[in-house]
Protein backbone atom coordinates (compact mmCIF):
# COMPACT_ATOMS: atom_id res chain seq x y z
CA UNK A 1 0.00 0.00 0.00
CA UNK A 2 0.91 3.69 -0.35
CA UNK A 3 0.76 3.84 3.47
CA UNK A 4 4.06 1.88 3.57
CA UNK A 5 2.49 -1.30 4.99
CA UNK A 6 1.46 -4.75 3.88
CA UNK A 7 -1.48 -6.45 5.61
CA UNK A 8 -2.96 -9.95 5.99
CA UNK A 9 -6.72 -10.41 6.12
CA UNK A 10 -8.96 -13.35 6.93
CA UNK A 11 -10.37 -14.49 3.58
CA UNK A 12 -13.62 -15.67 5.19
CA UNK A 13 -14.67 -12.70 7.31
CA UNK A 14 -12.39 -9.86 6.15
CA UNK A 15 -10.82 -9.38 9.57
CA UNK A 16 -7.32 -7.85 9.60
CA UNK A 17 -4.86 -10.37 11.07
CA UNK A 18 -1.39 -8.78 10.70
CA UNK A 19 0.24 -5.54 9.61
CA UNK A 20 3.82 -5.52 8.34
CA UNK A 21 5.67 -2.35 9.26
CA UNK A 22 9.25 -1.40 8.41
CA UNK A 23 8.90 -0.22 4.84
CA UNK A 24 9.88 3.40 4.41
CA UNK A 25 8.23 3.84 1.02
CA UNK A 26 5.25 2.46 -0.94
CA UNK A 27 4.72 -1.32 -1.10
CA UNK A 28 4.02 -2.18 -4.76
CA UNK A 29 3.54 -5.97 -4.69
CA UNK A 30 3.40 -8.94 -2.31
CA UNK A 31 3.46 -12.73 -2.63
CA UNK A 32 3.08 -15.77 -0.35
CA UNK A 33 5.62 -18.59 -0.38
CA UNK A 34 4.11 -21.89 -1.61
CA UNK A 35 3.92 -23.28 1.93
CA UNK A 36 2.29 -20.11 3.24
CA UNK A 37 4.98 -19.58 5.87
CA UNK A 38 6.54 -16.44 4.40
CA UNK A 39 5.52 -13.32 2.55
CA UNK A 40 7.71 -11.29 0.19
CA UNK A 41 7.02 -7.62 -0.47
CA UNK A 42 8.31 -5.40 -3.29
CA UNK A 43 9.12 -1.89 -2.14
CA UNK A 44 9.47 1.27 -4.17
CA UNK A 45 12.98 1.87 -2.84
CA UNK A 46 14.47 -1.05 -4.81
CA UNK A 47 14.32 -3.62 -2.00
CA UNK A 48 12.57 -6.93 -1.40
CA UNK A 49 11.63 -7.83 2.17
CA UNK A 50 10.75 -11.31 3.43
CA UNK A 51 8.46 -11.72 6.45
CA UNK A 52 7.24 -14.48 8.76
CA UNK A 53 3.59 -14.87 7.76
CA UNK A 54 2.52 -16.03 11.22
CA UNK A 55 4.20 -13.38 13.37
CA UNK A 56 4.85 -10.50 10.97
CA UNK A 57 8.56 -10.51 11.87
CA UNK A 58 10.96 -9.25 9.17
CA UNK A 59 13.32 -12.06 8.16
CA UNK A 60 15.36 -10.72 5.24
CA UNK A 61 16.06 -7.63 3.15
CA UNK A 62 17.26 -8.25 -0.42
CA UNK A 63 18.98 -5.23 -1.96
CA UNK A 64 20.57 -4.91 -5.39
CA UNK A 65 18.11 -3.29 -7.77
CA UNK A 66 18.72 0.32 -8.78
CA UNK A 67 15.11 1.16 -9.66
CA UNK A 68 11.65 0.84 -8.14
CA UNK A 69 10.33 -2.73 -7.88
CA UNK A 70 7.15 -3.73 -9.71
CA UNK A 71 6.75 -7.46 -9.06
CA UNK A 72 7.87 -10.16 -6.63
CA UNK A 73 7.15 -13.92 -6.65
CA UNK A 74 8.40 -17.15 -5.06
CA UNK A 75 9.66 -20.12 -7.07
CA UNK A 76 7.45 -23.21 -7.07
CA UNK A 77 9.59 -24.92 -4.41
CA UNK A 78 9.88 -21.77 -2.28
CA UNK A 79 13.68 -21.71 -2.36
CA UNK A 80 14.03 -18.63 -4.57
CA UNK A 81 12.38 -15.27 -5.08
CA UNK A 82 12.22 -13.43 -8.40
CA UNK A 83 11.87 -9.65 -8.49
CA UNK A 84 11.35 -7.28 -11.42
CA UNK A 85 12.36 -3.64 -11.43
CA UNK A 86 12.13 -0.46 -13.44
CA UNK A 87 15.95 -0.62 -13.71
CA UNK A 88 15.43 -3.05 -16.62
CA UNK A 89 16.38 -6.23 -14.71
CA UNK A 90 14.76 -9.27 -13.21
CA UNK A 91 16.70 -10.92 -10.40
CA UNK A 92 16.53 -14.33 -8.73
CA UNK A 93 17.52 -14.63 -5.07
CA UNK A 94 18.34 -17.44 -2.68
CA UNK A 95 15.94 -17.03 0.23
CA UNK A 96 18.77 -16.72 2.71
CA UNK A 97 21.06 -13.86 3.80
CA UNK A 98 23.51 -14.84 1.02
CA UNK A 99 21.59 -12.57 -1.36
CA UNK A 100 21.28 -12.48 -5.13
CA UNK A 101 21.45 -15.76 -7.02
CA UNK A 102 21.41 -14.62 -10.64
CA UNK A 103 20.26 -11.81 -12.89
CA UNK A 104 17.98 -12.97 -15.68
CA UNK A 105 17.84 -9.81 -17.74
CA UNK A 106 20.47 -7.14 -17.36
CA UNK A 107 20.54 -4.21 -19.74
CA UNK A 108 19.69 -0.55 -20.08
CA UNK A 109 16.30 0.58 -21.20
CA UNK A 110 16.21 0.21 -24.98
CA UNK A 111 16.22 3.73 -26.32
CA UNK A 112 16.46 2.82 -29.98
CA UNK A 113 13.47 1.43 -31.84
CA UNK A 114 15.75 -0.13 -34.46
CA UNK A 115 16.75 -3.78 -34.26
CA UNK A 116 15.26 -7.16 -33.45
CA UNK A 117 17.40 -7.37 -30.32
CA UNK A 118 16.84 -11.04 -29.54
CA UNK A 119 17.31 -14.43 -31.16
CA UNK A 120 16.81 -18.03 -30.05
CA UNK A 121 19.50 -20.59 -30.72
CA UNK A 122 18.23 -23.26 -33.14
CA UNK A 123 17.96 -25.84 -30.33
CA UNK A 124 16.04 -23.41 -28.11
CA UNK A 125 18.48 -23.67 -25.18
CA UNK A 126 19.89 -20.14 -25.43
CA UNK A 127 18.60 -16.62 -25.99
CA UNK A 128 20.89 -13.93 -27.44
CA UNK A 129 19.93 -10.34 -26.64
CA UNK A 130 21.23 -7.08 -28.13
CA UNK A 131 20.91 -4.06 -25.84
CA UNK A 132 21.24 -0.37 -26.66
CA UNK A 133 24.93 -0.40 -25.79
CA UNK A 134 27.98 -1.90 -27.60
CA UNK A 135 27.40 -5.38 -26.14
CA UNK A 136 25.13 -8.37 -26.61
CA UNK A 137 24.52 -11.09 -24.04
CA UNK A 138 23.77 -14.81 -24.30
CA UNK A 139 21.53 -16.46 -21.67
CA UNK A 140 20.81 -20.05 -20.72
CA UNK A 141 17.07 -20.59 -21.19
CA UNK A 142 16.81 -23.28 -18.51
CA UNK A 143 18.60 -21.61 -15.63
CA UNK A 144 18.41 -17.96 -16.69
CA UNK A 145 22.19 -17.78 -16.22
CA UNK A 146 24.24 -15.29 -18.22
CA UNK A 147 26.67 -17.39 -20.24
CA UNK A 148 28.80 -14.64 -21.78
CA UNK A 149 28.81 -11.16 -23.30
CA UNK A 150 29.78 -10.29 -26.85
CA UNK A 151 32.09 -7.29 -26.48
CA UNK A 152 33.86 -5.63 -29.39
CA UNK A 153 31.58 -3.11 -31.11
CA UNK A 154 32.25 0.61 -30.63
CA UNK A 155 28.58 1.65 -30.72
CA UNK A 156 25.14 0.20 -29.99
CA UNK A 157 24.35 -3.33 -31.18
CA UNK A 158 20.93 -3.15 -32.84
CA UNK A 159 20.38 -6.60 -34.38
CA UNK A 160 21.45 -10.16 -33.59
CA UNK A 161 21.02 -13.53 -35.34
CA UNK A 162 22.13 -17.16 -35.07
CA UNK A 163 23.22 -19.21 -38.05
CA UNK A 164 21.13 -22.28 -38.85
CA UNK A 165 23.32 -24.86 -37.06
CA UNK A 166 23.76 -22.69 -33.97
CA UNK A 167 27.54 -22.45 -34.15
CA UNK A 168 27.79 -18.74 -35.00
CA UNK A 169 26.13 -15.49 -33.89
CA UNK A 170 26.14 -12.31 -35.96
CA UNK A 171 25.62 -8.79 -34.62
CA UNK A 172 24.89 -5.54 -36.46
CA UNK A 173 25.88 -2.23 -34.91
CA UNK A 174 25.79 1.52 -35.30
CA UNK A 175 29.60 1.56 -35.64
CA UNK A 176 29.15 0.57 -39.32
CA UNK A 177 30.22 -3.05 -38.90
CA UNK A 178 28.77 -6.49 -38.40
CA UNK A 179 30.64 -9.08 -36.38
CA UNK A 180 30.55 -12.87 -36.28
CA UNK A 181 31.09 -14.72 -32.99
CA UNK A 182 31.65 -18.30 -31.89
CA UNK A 183 28.26 -19.19 -30.35
CA UNK A 184 29.81 -21.58 -27.83
CA UNK A 185 32.59 -19.40 -26.44
CA UNK A 186 31.60 -15.84 -27.39
CA UNK A 187 34.95 -15.32 -29.14
CA UNK A 188 34.97 -12.87 -32.07
CA UNK A 189 35.56 -14.67 -35.39
CA UNK A 190 35.04 -12.02 -38.12
CA UNK A 191 34.45 -8.30 -38.58
CA UNK A 192 32.54 -7.30 -41.73
CA UNK A 193 33.66 -3.80 -42.72
CA UNK A 194 32.66 -1.88 -45.84
CA UNK A 195 29.39 -0.08 -45.13
CA UNK A 196 29.59 3.70 -44.98
CA UNK A 197 27.16 4.08 -42.08
CA UNK A 198 25.39 2.15 -39.31
CA UNK A 199 24.44 -1.48 -39.94
CA UNK A 200 20.85 -2.21 -38.84
CA UNK A 201 20.28 -5.78 -40.05
CA UNK A 202 22.18 -9.04 -40.46
CA UNK A 203 21.20 -12.53 -41.64
CA UNK A 204 22.92 -15.87 -42.32
CA UNK A 205 22.02 -17.84 -45.44
CA UNK A 206 20.48 -21.19 -44.48
CA UNK A 207 23.26 -23.06 -46.29
CA UNK A 208 25.80 -21.28 -44.08
CA UNK A 209 27.93 -19.91 -46.90
CA UNK A 210 26.96 -16.21 -46.82
CA UNK A 211 26.00 -13.36 -44.54
CA UNK A 212 23.85 -10.40 -45.59
CA UNK A 213 23.84 -6.97 -43.97
CA UNK A 214 21.54 -3.93 -44.22
CA UNK A 215 22.76 -0.38 -43.68
CA UNK A 216 21.87 3.28 -43.29
CA UNK A 217 24.04 3.87 -46.39
CA UNK A 218 20.97 2.61 -48.38
CA UNK A 219 22.66 -0.61 -49.47
CA UNK A 220 22.64 -4.27 -48.54
CA UNK A 221 25.77 -6.35 -48.89
CA UNK A 222 26.56 -10.05 -49.08
CA UNK A 223 29.71 -11.51 -47.51
CA UNK A 224 31.54 -14.82 -47.53
CA UNK A 225 30.73 -16.34 -44.13
CA UNK A 226 34.10 -18.04 -43.86
CA UNK A 227 36.49 -15.31 -44.99
CA UNK A 228 34.48 -12.12 -44.51
CA UNK A 229 35.09 -11.08 -48.14
CA UNK A 230 32.43 -8.82 -49.70
CA UNK A 231 30.65 -10.65 -52.54
CA UNK A 232 27.75 -8.38 -53.56
CA UNK A 233 26.55 -4.82 -53.09
CA UNK A 234 22.79 -4.40 -53.57
CA UNK A 235 21.67 -0.92 -54.65
CA UNK A 236 18.01 -0.10 -55.24
CA UNK A 237 16.47 1.49 -52.16
CA UNK A 238 16.17 5.28 -51.91
CA UNK A 239 16.57 5.43 -48.11
CA UNK A 240 18.03 3.50 -45.19
CA UNK A 241 17.97 -0.30 -45.50
CA UNK A 242 17.04 -1.67 -42.08
CA UNK A 243 16.11 -5.32 -42.60
CA UNK A 244 17.48 -8.27 -44.57
CA UNK A 245 16.60 -11.98 -44.85
CA UNK A 246 17.46 -15.02 -46.96
CA UNK A 247 14.90 -17.42 -48.42
CA UNK A 248 14.98 -20.98 -46.97
CA UNK A 249 16.77 -22.33 -50.06
CA UNK A 250 19.35 -19.46 -49.94
CA UNK A 251 18.56 -18.50 -53.55
CA UNK A 252 16.86 -15.17 -52.84
CA UNK A 253 17.10 -12.27 -50.42
CA UNK A 254 14.66 -9.66 -49.23
CA UNK A 255 15.45 -6.19 -47.86
CA UNK A 256 13.27 -3.62 -46.11
CA UNK A 257 13.73 0.12 -46.00
CA UNK A 258 12.77 3.55 -44.73
CA UNK A 259 11.53 4.19 -48.30
CA UNK A 260 8.35 2.22 -47.40
CA UNK A 261 9.20 -0.74 -49.64
CA UNK A 262 10.78 -4.16 -49.52
CA UNK A 263 12.77 -5.60 -52.43
CA UNK A 264 13.37 -9.25 -53.37
CA UNK A 265 16.76 -10.03 -54.97
CA UNK A 266 18.56 -12.92 -56.59
CA UNK A 267 21.04 -13.82 -53.84
CA UNK A 268 23.63 -15.20 -56.27
CA UNK A 269 23.73 -12.44 -58.91
CA UNK A 270 22.36 -9.51 -56.90
CA UNK A 271 19.69 -8.84 -59.55
CA UNK A 272 16.54 -7.08 -58.36
CA UNK A 273 13.50 -9.31 -58.94
CA UNK A 274 10.57 -7.18 -57.70
CA UNK A 275 9.45 -4.67 -55.07
CA UNK A 276 6.78 -4.99 -52.38
CA UNK A 277 4.78 -1.77 -52.29
CA UNK A 278 1.79 -1.12 -50.07
CA UNK A 279 3.12 0.17 -46.77
CA UNK A 280 2.87 3.94 -46.19
CA UNK A 281 5.73 4.18 -43.69
CA UNK A 282 9.06 2.51 -43.00
CA UNK A 283 9.14 -1.25 -43.54
CA UNK A 284 11.04 -2.20 -40.43
CA UNK A 285 11.48 -5.92 -41.07
CA UNK A 286 10.99 -8.51 -43.80
CA UNK A 287 11.12 -12.31 -43.43
CA UNK A 288 10.40 -15.42 -45.49
CA UNK A 289 7.99 -18.09 -44.28
CA UNK A 290 9.62 -21.43 -43.34
CA UNK A 291 8.49 -22.97 -46.66
CA UNK A 292 9.63 -19.93 -48.67
CA UNK A 293 6.20 -19.43 -50.25
CA UNK A 294 5.32 -16.19 -48.48
CA UNK A 295 6.95 -13.06 -47.11
CA UNK A 296 5.94 -11.00 -44.07
CA UNK A 297 6.72 -7.34 -43.48
CA UNK A 298 6.39 -5.07 -40.43
CA UNK A 299 5.37 -1.47 -41.12
CA UNK A 300 5.72 1.54 -38.86
CA UNK A 301 2.26 2.75 -39.97
CA UNK A 302 0.95 0.04 -37.59
CA UNK A 303 0.33 -2.91 -39.93
CA UNK A 304 2.04 -6.13 -40.94
CA UNK A 305 1.52 -7.60 -44.40
CA UNK A 306 1.85 -11.02 -46.01
CA UNK A 307 2.98 -11.41 -49.62
CA UNK A 308 3.39 -14.07 -52.30
CA UNK A 309 7.14 -14.67 -52.42
CA UNK A 310 7.12 -15.66 -56.10
CA UNK A 311 5.10 -12.76 -57.53
CA UNK A 312 5.20 -10.02 -54.87
CA UNK A 313 1.38 -9.94 -54.72
CA UNK A 314 -0.04 -8.67 -51.42
CA UNK A 315 -2.08 -11.42 -49.72
CA UNK A 316 -3.12 -10.10 -46.30
CA UNK A 317 -2.90 -7.00 -44.11
CA UNK A 318 -2.72 -7.68 -40.36
CA UNK A 319 -4.43 -4.68 -38.77
CA UNK A 320 -5.15 -4.31 -35.07
CA UNK A 321 -2.20 -2.61 -33.43
CA UNK A 322 -2.59 1.00 -32.32
CA UNK A 323 1.13 1.77 -32.56
CA UNK A 324 4.07 1.15 -34.87
CA UNK A 325 4.87 -2.48 -35.71
CA UNK A 326 8.59 -3.08 -35.30
CA UNK A 327 8.94 -6.83 -35.69
CA UNK A 328 7.28 -9.84 -37.29
CA UNK A 329 7.95 -13.58 -37.05
CA UNK A 330 6.55 -16.78 -38.54
CA UNK A 331 6.00 -19.76 -36.26
CA UNK A 332 8.22 -22.75 -37.18
CA UNK A 333 5.29 -24.51 -38.91
CA UNK A 334 4.34 -21.31 -40.80
CA UNK A 335 0.72 -21.45 -39.60
CA UNK A 336 0.85 -18.35 -37.39
CA UNK A 337 2.54 -14.95 -37.44
CA UNK A 338 3.53 -12.87 -34.42
CA UNK A 339 3.97 -9.08 -34.36
CA UNK A 340 5.51 -6.72 -31.79
CA UNK A 341 4.36 -3.12 -31.48
CA UNK A 342 5.04 0.12 -29.69
CA UNK A 343 1.45 -0.08 -28.38
CA UNK A 344 2.79 -2.43 -25.63
CA UNK A 345 1.35 -5.58 -27.19
CA UNK A 346 2.40 -8.60 -29.19
CA UNK A 347 -0.23 -10.27 -31.34
CA UNK A 348 -0.46 -13.74 -32.84
CA UNK A 349 -2.34 -14.12 -36.15
CA UNK A 350 -3.53 -16.94 -38.39
CA UNK A 351 -1.14 -16.84 -41.34
CA UNK A 352 -3.73 -18.09 -43.84
CA UNK A 353 -6.74 -15.98 -42.89
CA UNK A 354 -5.20 -13.00 -41.08
CA UNK A 355 -7.48 -13.59 -38.09
CA UNK A 356 -6.15 -12.25 -34.78
CA UNK A 357 -5.73 -15.20 -32.41
CA UNK A 358 -4.07 -13.76 -29.31
CA UNK A 359 -2.94 -10.48 -27.74
CA UNK A 360 -0.14 -10.40 -25.15
CA UNK A 361 0.27 -7.27 -23.04
CA UNK A 362 3.49 -5.74 -21.70
CA UNK A 363 4.19 -2.68 -19.52
CA UNK A 364 6.21 -0.91 -22.23
CA UNK A 365 6.50 -0.75 -26.00
CA UNK A 366 7.77 -3.91 -27.71
CA UNK A 367 10.59 -3.90 -30.26
CA UNK A 368 11.07 -7.56 -31.14
CA UNK A 369 9.30 -10.91 -31.27
CA UNK A 370 10.58 -14.45 -31.85
CA UNK A 371 9.12 -17.95 -31.66
CA UNK A 372 11.06 -20.72 -29.92
CA UNK A 373 12.26 -23.41 -32.36
CA UNK A 374 9.46 -25.78 -31.28
CA UNK A 375 6.81 -23.03 -31.48
CA UNK A 376 5.68 -23.47 -27.87
CA UNK A 377 7.01 -20.13 -26.59
CA UNK A 378 7.09 -16.53 -27.77
CA UNK A 379 9.89 -14.20 -26.69
CA UNK A 380 9.43 -10.44 -26.80
CA UNK A 381 11.87 -7.60 -26.18
CA UNK A 382 10.71 -4.37 -24.61
CA UNK A 383 11.98 -0.79 -24.56
CA UNK A 384 12.35 -1.00 -20.77
CA UNK A 385 15.26 -3.42 -21.21
CA UNK A 386 13.41 -6.60 -20.24
CA UNK A 387 12.67 -9.71 -22.25
CA UNK A 388 9.60 -11.84 -21.58
CA UNK A 389 8.81 -15.43 -22.49
CA UNK A 390 5.16 -16.43 -23.05
CA UNK A 391 3.80 -19.99 -23.14
CA UNK A 392 1.56 -20.47 -26.17
CA UNK A 393 0.28 -24.04 -25.84
CA UNK A 394 -2.80 -24.56 -23.68
CA UNK A 395 -1.37 -27.75 -22.14
CA UNK A 396 1.72 -25.84 -20.99
CA UNK A 397 -0.45 -23.11 -19.50
CA UNK A 398 -2.58 -25.69 -17.69
CA UNK A 399 0.53 -27.41 -16.30
CA UNK A 400 1.91 -24.09 -15.08
CA UNK A 401 -1.43 -23.13 -13.54
CA UNK A 402 -1.64 -26.45 -11.67
CA UNK A 403 1.70 -25.70 -10.05
CA UNK A 404 0.52 -22.29 -8.87
CA UNK A 405 -3.15 -22.45 -7.94
CA UNK A 406 -4.29 -23.44 -4.47
CA UNK A 407 -7.75 -24.65 -5.57
CA UNK A 408 -9.45 -26.04 -8.66
CA UNK A 409 -10.86 -23.62 -11.19
CA UNK A 410 -14.60 -23.37 -11.59
CA UNK A 411 -16.23 -24.11 -14.94
CA UNK A 412 -16.79 -20.38 -15.43
CA UNK A 413 -13.11 -19.65 -14.74
CA UNK A 414 -11.98 -22.33 -17.18
CA UNK A 415 -14.21 -20.81 -19.85
CA UNK A 416 -12.93 -17.29 -19.13
CA UNK A 417 -9.21 -17.94 -18.71
CA UNK A 418 -8.51 -21.21 -20.55
CA UNK A 419 -11.13 -20.71 -23.31
CA UNK A 420 -12.46 -24.26 -22.95
CA UNK A 421 -16.04 -25.35 -22.21
CA UNK A 422 -15.09 -27.87 -19.54
CA UNK A 423 -12.16 -27.78 -17.13
CA UNK A 424 -9.32 -30.21 -17.98
CA UNK A 425 -9.37 -33.36 -15.88
CA UNK A 426 -6.87 -33.52 -13.03
CA UNK A 427 -4.44 -36.42 -13.29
Amino acid sequence: SDDQTARIWDANNGQELLTFYGQTINVTNAAYSPDGARIATAIGNSQVKVWDAATGQELLTLAGHSGDLTTVAFSFDGTRIVSASRDGTARVWNVSPSGEFQTLVNGPAILSQIGAKLAYSPDGTRLAVAYSDPTAKVWDMTSGKLLFSLDGHRDAVVFIAYNFDGTRIATAARDGTAKVWDAKTGKEVLTLSGHENAVFGVSFSPDGSRIATASVDSTARVWDARTGKELLKLVGHSNWVVGVAFSPDSSRMATSSFDSTAIVWDAVTGKKLFSLTGHIDTVRQVIFSPDGIRLATAGLEGNAKLWDAETGKELLTLSGHTGQVFSVAFSPDGRTVATASGDKTAKVWDALTGKELLTLHAPDGLTSVAFSPDGSQLAVASRDGTNRIYLLKIEDLVALARQRVTRSLTTEECQQFLHVEQCPSTP
